[in-house]
């Protein structure tokens, strides 16, 4: 379908002028149009029969393209919208009631359209809609919903309202990606009453709202005359009615709405409603004036929000208003009236418009541009020429407009004639400047000054600055101080040049107390799809708790979709959304992750019960979520208040267990190392191996017709103690109503059990049934006669299978937020290898106490929430059985008393709730005013109703939890017998004794003692009663802690009678002496600042959980608590010691203490590590080898006999024993050592950022991405380390997660103080734009460099460099530099090498050329050269396109005119077998279309390569080379493909390695 709009497209791309197939022409109305759309392969509609088919018919999609070939009268009969005329939602972009195809009404009249559409009473649904369409939209920026020149007459649409309606004569609703034109409504009326109450979202002439991406919305020479009323019975508060869109959502701005005209009359509950667009929430939205432009009204027919637009009947018969409008497409019709040239049959093809490159539009042009040279109108095809009225500025070179470097924003018009007619047409452009306003502060806050500058400005130039809010003036100096008033609003600052006024920069900035996150989509439109990842950069601004002081904030690259079920709801007009990191980060220091979710709180009106109960959570000892609130502003438009959330996910910082998927990406990454398999295939493996696990249990996978024994390739697979694969955890699961995730089971009692981790553990029968068996395992124990169940041939208890605290504790939680959905949706719980099932993290707290959305199930603080709720599987929820069991109350009751203050700190006077309100009361003001929530209740209303809640629900729970007995009472479930009791008494000597007695029922013959859940004994009856001795071991040690004995009553046999009803229960509390604290504390590491101490405990008698307090000179040291301190100056001078207590035994030891604290010096009197990158022989990587850069910074040269380099790591380059290197040679003065190590996986060379070229010694070995320890040995001595994630040395190891396959670190100012955290900085090779040319690793062949020389890096192996030019002065303002043109683009072939060799036409005044390869939308600057040739020597398959820079000084110059070449695809499957220790013969796959192939050999792997043989025909894929093999020698091989004259990457074919084979 949509092959019109693919050929359009197509057309576009390559210069042509849009042209239309049918609506090119003046209408002829005739059979003509029938065979034309045919021809075109858009479907004819003809007739009212036809137009019902869309939708409805399989020949009639919803995303056909459709052309009217006649009138079409539909009077007489009631017409339902394509799409139907109702649902559960409005706003959709995609689904089967969207239209996202084309309609193209070629000038033809649509009369008579009747509606009557009773929404209180439409077929059952909640949601209604009236027009010709339901809906409008597409979710691909790509593939446009388009809909034009279409005339109605006679319209009559009577609308009752439901639950939220829109209505509109073209179409109900226009969202995602759609384009309007030329349409106009010549009468009738549109009637919309509330005879039922009702929700009016949107009611317009032509269209009744748009809501979701606005952005991608185009509306453009519309015209209405019929009329819009809505009466007075309508309760909606905002007047959503307009005379051509109901409302444009104010969570975004229209993309465009030009050139409309209203005449008919809007009326709102018997006032004016609005002429052009009504509003959504609030009138000063931007959402009501963006974008929209050249729209005029008649007066008296409806109000507006600027003056301007109205006018009278007389400028309706005026020439001046149809050029206003446009001539192309209005004209002074018969009636002698402005009208739309579509009302007379005619449709109009303008002149088309320039395409700008990418990023780029009319207002805001950065890059050369393309034009259109030919034009297909009403009078047959004509070419076009261009003009420009500056062409200092926009130069016109054919269908290129060139665009020149300005100093400030500067306005051109273009202007383009057609040859024949002699049409014109004129377009603006704003030419940007590439000056930049930055900001002495990070982020904006009231009563602090800020300060803006120009960056990138010529010395001496000089600025005026304008600070405006909502285009008032704030201030008009260069800074300013923000107010209160200013906080949740946009403050924008503007610089001109003072000698001229032009504006050369604006930039704006969003004022809060929070953090405000800035997105910005590639594409500039909104996220539409919670499946399809979009593209994005993402922005932290800080705030005073989160800042770039004191945690990790964000700049850099996203991919983000939406997420949620219920909450995702494209009728929502805030959304919540999903977002993956380009690299994992510390964000906020919430934990290095890079899952994170953006929560909307939209069903929260309170915007707080999922944070304050996820940090409830974490105060009550269970693994928790950190979150905070943020602001989020989207494209540029304020989103709303969001919590920024990490996922629940298994990650170290989340659940951290055990994680099949990684093994999974481990063990296909050990396979693909090693078999030599690169890029997308590796990529392909990892997936497969994800997505099938049965190899974990198997020890073998086949994959692609090859059987692989996994422990030949990867031996970390888990092992239990019998030496088989221990799939006993790792297993994240959610219980959740949803029941989407594709691995999934229901228990026995019918709950369901989902994997969110791993995803595809039905792969794998094993692992699945244990993970079945374990949960299947838990539910029997619990609904047991005596809570215990058979597990694996054992009797086992429920707290033998599920960790008892975080049972009790999740429900304590949720009861006391009366969470609606416990156990029933969004319940997580995870077990690790050998471990328990723990409940948890708590997830989704919006439906809880008493929130509007919830307020029917949640409103009763009365009540218990497990009590009372059985919806779905909480009719059989494990807390329904567990409440009537004494030891787990007991343990509720505990938690109660335990964390009775927390629940207290959250609703108490001066509170966190207090607290919360205070800090968000602005943001939540501005969240409630833009319209963010389901329900329209003010943010500080809603924290009170919150607080209510909780205040009423602890005093009620107060009174439930006075006792275990009262609180098993209130809850009902548990029911003690009369045939049974029990008594404890403790002696003098400490013997604790229980005593049941057994009344009045002779079938009890035992009687089983239950002690804390475990059954300590089963003794006879005997005259009554039956007496146990309970050891201590059966007790609780916690001091205070209660112990509960349950009995029940058992025949002869040891059976349970009466299902274990025959019971009863004792609590009693029992001090149990503990024996005092033995052993011996000791503590190592050196008394430096920045060091580490780390704390040792030997031969102790310790039973339970250890705790420390380092003290400095005898005082305890605040918050060093932990295992390990590391020191500070705070510490110089002082001893320190360490006291280690235990949570059983007493007393505490003491460690020696330590030598007085001394700070080390800045050293620069060794050889030092200066700079490592690890890429763990990945692809994607930027830098081509890993590396180890040593400096010498001493004045004096360093021999390096004696020295050599240590390497371990315990990640997965899997080397956790030290391997060493040894050095030769000797360092110069202030130079560089380099040792280049293992190469990356070469199937991404357009990723590559920096060659690592030259170096001084070479080593295979490979540096792990994640992991490492590196030690610079003198002899044995170490002169230098540096630690990644393993062990401390030379102070803290730098945390995990600083280094990745992007990132290398590297020693700031040469600085050794032995405190590497301090020493030590992050270089991306990825981001950072200086990595490759200033940062870069040096080598001896660099020379000095570090005292004053900085050299410049050879981005080419082969090339010589050729000397810098000493660089010129900076330019003047006025100063620009021509953008050169590639004068050809080769591919060529040398002994060496195979490269494309570009050349670039000379520019005056030029230093130098930047060179750069654009490869489909990856643009790489491969290089810097001062000549006119550069080879690139790691070019790729397929089509690339070469362009330059030029360089003068420190200007670099616009990019010139472009050549493209396309390069054949490399060989694969190359195999090479010694036959001889002489011949070795080679082979590889064909390549369609190759006309040969190049040999080329070495017995390095990344060495020199020579040429050895040029094969002359494409089907030839052998060779036996012959030349000069020596036996015991290793070669390596790469094939060349030749097609024509053109050569494929050398480096990106499969080497090879070839030992020769001896003589026998």
């Amino acid at each position: 379908m949509k092959k019109v709009q693919k050929l359009l497209r197509r057309s576009l791309a390559t210069g042509l002028a849009l042209v239309m197939t049918v609506s090119s022409m003046t209408i002829v109305p005739g059979s003509w149009q029938v065979h034309a759309a045919e021809a075109s392969g858009q479907i004819g509609i003809s007739n009212a029969d036809e137009l019902k088919k869309i939708g409805k018919d399989k020949d009639y999609p919803m995303d056909g393209d459709y052309v009217l070939t006649d009138d079409i009268d539909l009077s007489g009969s009631d017409w339902t919208p394509i799409g139907g005329s109702g649902g559960s939602q409005y706003a959709l972009v995609s689904g089967e009631r969207v239209f996202n195809g084309t309609f193209d009404g070629a000038g033809h009249v649509i009369s008579g359209l009747t509606i009557q559409c009773d929404g209180s009473n439409n077929s059952g649904y909640r949601i209604s809609q009236s027009g010709l369409f339901a809906m409008l939209g597409s979710d691909d920026a790509s593939d446009y919903a388009e809909v034009k020149n279409i005339v109605f007459t006679d319209v009559s649409i009577s609308h009752n309202l439901g639950g939220g309606d829109t209505i509109g004569t073209l179409a109900a609703d226009a969202d995602g990606f759609v384009k309007i034109d030329n349409v106009a409504v010549l009468g009738g009326s549109i009637e919309v009453t509330a005879n039922n109450g009702g929700d009016l979202i949107g009611v317009g002439g032509i269209i009744g709202q748009s809501r979701n991406n606005t952005a991608g919305v185009h509306m453009s020479n519309l015209y209405n005359a019929a009329s819009v009323n809505v009466t007075s019975a309508v309760s909606t508060p905002p007047v959503r009615c307009g005379g051509i869109i109901g409302r444009i959502h104010q969570g975004g701005e229209i993309g465009s709405l030009t050139s409309c005209l209203n005449i008919g009359t809007v009326t709102y509950k018997g006032s004016d409603g609005y002429a052009i667009n009504g509003y959504s929430q609030n009138t000063a939205a931007s959402s009501n004036t963006a974008n929209i432009t050249g729209c005029y009204y008649l007066e008296g027919s409806g109000i507006a929000y600027t003056e301007g637009g109205s006018v009278s009947e007389s400028d309706l018969k005026s020439e001046a208003l149809a050029e206003k409008l446009g001539a192309d497409y209005w004209y002074i019709s018969k009636s002698g009236q402005v009208m739309p040239k579509v009302t007379d049959g005619k449709v109009v093809v303008p002149i088309p418009s320039p395409t700008f490159a990418d990023g780029d539009k009319a207002s805001s042009v950065t890059k050369d541009f393309t034009l259109p040279l030919t034009y297909a109108g009403e009078d047959g095809e004509e070419t076009i020429s261009w003009s420009s009225s500056n062409q200092d500025v926009i130069t016109i070179n054919g269908s290129r407009a060139e665009v020149k470097d300005v100093p400030a924003d500067t306005e051109v018009t273009l202007t383009a004639t057609t040859s024949k007619t002699q049409k014109t047409k004129t377009v603006k452009v704003t030419v940007k400047s590439d000056l930049e306003i930055e900001f002495d502060r990070e982020y904006a806050k009231p009563g602090q000054l800020m300060k803006a500058s120009v960056k990138n400005a010529p010395a001496d130039t000089e600025f005026t600055y304008v600070w405006q809010k909502d285009k008032s003036t704030l201030s008009d100096s260069d800074s300013y101080t923000p107010t209160s008033a200013d906080l949740n609003t946009f403050i924008t600052v503007r610089a001109s040049l003072k000698s001229t006024g032009a504006t050369v920069a604006e930039k704006k900035i969003y004022c809060s107390k929070l953090p405000v996150v800035y997105i910005n989509t590639e594409d500039g439109y909104g996220i539409t799809s919670k499946e399809t990842y979009k593209q994005a950069t993402m922005k932290i601004q800080g705030n005073d708790s989160f800042n770039s002081t004191n945690t990790t904030l964000y700049d850099g690259g996203i991919s983000i979709r939406g997420r949620g079920n219920s909450t995702w709801n494209m009728g929502y007009s805030k959304l919540p959304y999903k977002i993956k990191l380009d690299s994992k980060t510390n964000l906020l220091g919430f934990g290095n992750s890079k899952h994170w979710a953006l929560l909307a709180n939209y069903m929260d009106e309170s915007l707080l019960r999922n944070k304050t109960s996820y940090d409830l959570s974490g105060k009550m000892g269970m693994v928790y979520l950190k979150s905070t609130n943020v602001e989020v502003i989207l494209n540029g438009v304020y989103a709303g208040n969001y919590q920024l959330v990490g996922n629940v996910r298994i990650d170290k910082s989340r659940v951290n267990i055990h994680n099949w998927e990684d093994v999974a990406s481990d063990a296909a990454k050990a396979i693909a190392k090693k078999e030599g398999i690169k890029g997308d295939a590796k990529d392909a493996l990892e997936d497969y191996m994800t997505e099938h696990l049965e190899w974990i249990t198997s020890g073998s996978l086949s994959y692609n017709g090859k059987t692989y024994q996994i422990e030949d390739y990867y031996t970390d697979l888990p092992k239990d103690s019998s030496g088989k694969i221990d799939v006993s955890g790792g297993y994240l699961f959610e219980l959740d109503a949803y029941y989407d995730e594709v691995s999934k089971f229901h228990t026995k009692k019918n709950q369901p059990i989902m994997f969110k981790n791993p995803e595809f553990a039905n792969t794998n029968t094993e692992l699945f049934t244990a993970a079945q068996n374990y949960v299947q395992a838990v539910e029997d124990s619990i609904n047991s006669e005596d809570y215990y169940t058979t597990y694996n041939g054992e009797k086992k208890h429920y707290t033998d299978l599920v960790d008892l605290d975080s049972l009790v504790r999740y429900l304590m939680l949720n009861e006391f937020y009366w969470n609606t959905e416990t156990m029933k949706k969004s319940t997580y719980m995870y077990k690790d290898l050998g471990g328990k099932l723990f409940i948890g993290p708590v997830w989704d707290m919006d439906w809880t106490s008493n929130s509007q959305i919830s307020a029917g199930e949640t409103s009763n603080y009365r009540a218990w929430m497990v009590v009372t709720r059985s919806a779905e599987a909480q009719a059989n929820s494990w807390y329904k059985t567990l409440i009537g069991d004494p030891y787990f109350v007991t343990k509720l009751y505990e938690c109660y008393k335990e964390n009775r203050q927390n629940f207290e700190d959250i609703v108490k006077t001066g509170g966190i709730l207090d607290q919360q309100k205070e800090y968000l009361l602005e943001s939540g003001n501005a969240n409630y005013q833009a319209g963010y929530l389901m329900h329209r209740s003010t943010f500080e209303s809603e924290v009170e109703r919150l607080r209510t809640f909780l205040k009423n629900r602890l005093d009620w729970m107060d009174q439930q939890f006075t006792s275990v007995d009262t609180l098993l009472a209130s809850l009902g479930k548990y029911r003690a017998s009369s045939a049974i009791s029990v008594t404890e008494t403790t002696s003098a000597a400490g013997k604790v004794l229980l005593t049941a007695e057994v009344k009045n029922n002779n079938s009890i013959k035992k009687v089983g003692f239950y002690v804390n859940g475990v059954l300590g004994a089963t003794v006879t009856v005997e005259n009554g009663k039956a007496v146990f001795e309970v050891s201590d071991d059966l007790l609780t040690r916690t001091e205070g802690g209660l112990n509960t004995v349950q009995v029940r009553g058992m025949d002869a046999s040891g059976n349970l009678l009466s299902g274990g009803s025959l019971s009863n229960y004792v609590d009693f509390t029992k001090a149990i002496a503990a024996e005092k604290l033995t052993g011996k504390v000791t503590v190592s590491g050196e008394a430096k600042v920045g060091a580490v101490l780390s704390a040792g405990v030997q031969d102790s008698n310790n039973s339970g959980t250890l705790s420390y307090q380092w003290m400095a000179d005898g005082k305890a040291i605040e918050g060093a608590n932990g295992e390990n301190y590391t020191l500070t100056e705070a510490e110089i001078g002082k001893v320190i010691t360490v006291a280690v207590t235990s949570s059983i035994e007493t007393g505490s030891l003491v460690s020696a203490p330590t030598d007085a604290v001394i700070k080390e010096e800045l050293k620069n009197d060794h050889l030092i590590i200066n700079q490592v990158y690890g890429g763990g022989a990945n692809d994607s990587t930027p830098v081509s080898h890993s590396f180890i850069e040593l400096y010498n910074p001493t004045d004096n040269a360093i021999s390096l006999e004696g020295y050599s380099i240590g390497y371990l790591s315990n990640g997965k380059s899997n080397t956790p024993q030290e391997v060493k290197l040894a050095l030769s040679g000797s360092v110069p003065s202030h130079t560089s050592y380099l040792i280049r190590c293992e190469q990356q996986d070469t199937s991404t060379p357009d990723l590559i950022k920096f060659t690592v070229s030259k170096f001084d010694q070479e080593w295979t070995q490979t540096i792990d991405n994640k992991r490492y320890q590196i030690t610079l040995y003198k002899g044995n001595k170490v002169e230098d380390a540096v630690s990644v994630n393993e062990g401390n040395v030379e102070g803290s190891t730098l945390s995990d997660g600083t280094i990745s396959k992007q990132k290398a670190i590297r020693r700031i100012g040469f600085a050794d103080t032995n405190n590497n955290t301090a020493d030590f900085e992050v270089v991306s090779y990825k981001d950072d734009a200086t990595a490759a040319t200033e940062k870069y690793p040096r080598s001896l062949a660099d020379g000095a460099w570090g005292s004053g020389e900085t050299p410049t890096p050879d981005p080419l192996p082969d090339i010589d460099p050729k000397p810098e030019p000493k660089p010129d002065p900076k330019p003047t303002p006025s100063e620009t530099i021509q953008a050169p043109q590639i004068v050809s683009v080769k591919s060529i072939a040398k002994k060496k090498i195979t490269a494309v060799q570009i050349t670039v036409e000379a520019v005056q005044g030029a230093t130098g050329y930047q060179i750069y390869r654009k490869k489909g939308s990856k643009v790489t600057m491969i290089g810097q050269t001062s000549g006119t040739v550069f080879l690139d020597q790691n070019p790729v398959s397929g089509t690339s396109s070469y362009y330059a820079k030029a360089i003068k000084g420190s200007l670099t110059g616009k990019e010139g005119g472009a050549k493209k070449i396309t390069l054949p695809k490399a060989t694969t499957k190359v195999t090479a077998k010694a036959k001889t220790d002489k011949t070795v013969v080679l082979s590889w796959k064909k390549v369609k279309g190759a006309t040969g192939y190049l040999v080329y050999r070495s017995t390095k792997k990344n060495g020199s390569y020579q040429r050895i043989a040029v094969l002359k025909k494409g089907t030839k894929c052998t060779y036996t080379d012959k030349k000069g093999l020596k036996k015991g020698m290793k070669y390596y091989y790469r094939i060349v493909t030749v097609k024509k004259k053109t050569y494929s990457p050398a480096k990106t074919t499969k080497a090879v390695k070839i030992k020769a084979a001896k003589k026998k």
